[in-house]
């Protein structure tokens, strides 16, 4: 079912990027034709109709099946919520920790390599080393803090203590105790200490790291 979704999550956003680009260029072929002063030859009328009934066919078709399945994804974090604020949030926690190692890596690389050395092999491609047990670490903390605890303590906690409303003071008391007390005294402590779990150190050691 974990799988299913982040599979879903992703189809959701490529087709939503792709109808989107089918209906810029359809505008813009719109354009372009209007503009233009000449007059199709009338044989060749029946053949631009078929064409661009099709695109038109096209457009929608795909438009049809993000709707569908941005449906089926909003169905489903009505009926396995926590399934899907798990799968979601550890997806993200994945990708938001390899893009950041990345970076690492290559910044490292770089600033290692002395000064006398030309653009050329400065602009090449560090050899990237991966860590696999600090990006284990940031996907399980995405899926079970920031995606299951964060949607009981957001949507169930949250509206116990502070109620339901969307109004300004419920908004700003709600920011306000999540910025002033979730965040530096159980967000951030929670991924040092599952990050420490996942080396096999202690809790303590990673509150230490958090301290530090």
């Amino acid at each position: 079912m974990k799988s299913t979704t982040v599979i879903l999550t992703c189809i959701i956003s490529v087709l939503q990027i792709h109808s989107i680009a089918a209906f810029s260029s359809s505008h813009a072929f719109g354009r372009i034709s209007s503009s233009s002063t000449s007059v199709p030859h009338p044989l060749l009328l029946p053949r631009i109709a078929s064409s661009t009934h099709l695109r038109l066919h096209a457009d929608s078709s795909i438009l049809d099946h993000g709707v569908t399945l941005s449906l089926a994804y909003t169905g489903s974090m009505v009926t396995n919520r926590y399934t899907v604020a798990f799968a979601v949030s550890a997806l993200k926690g994945w990708a938001a920790d390899l893009v950041a190692q990345k970076v690492e890596n290559k910044v490292a690389v770089e600033s290692s390599l002395s000064q006398e050395q030309d653009a050329l092999s400065l602009s090449s491609e560090p050899k990237f080393e991966f860590k696999y047990m600090r990006n284990l670490a940031f996907l399980i903390y995405g899926g079970l803090y920031q995606g299951i605890f964060q949607e009981y303590l957001y949507n169930e906690e949250f509206t116990h203590l502070f109620g339901a409303g969307s109004d300004i003071q419920t908004a700003l008391l709600k920011n306000g105790f999540n910025l002033l007390v979730i965040a530096p005294f159980l967000c951030l402590p929670m991924a040092y200490i599952i990050q420490a779990l996942v080396m096999n150190k202690t809790v303590a050691s990673g509150i230490e790291s958090y301290m530090e």
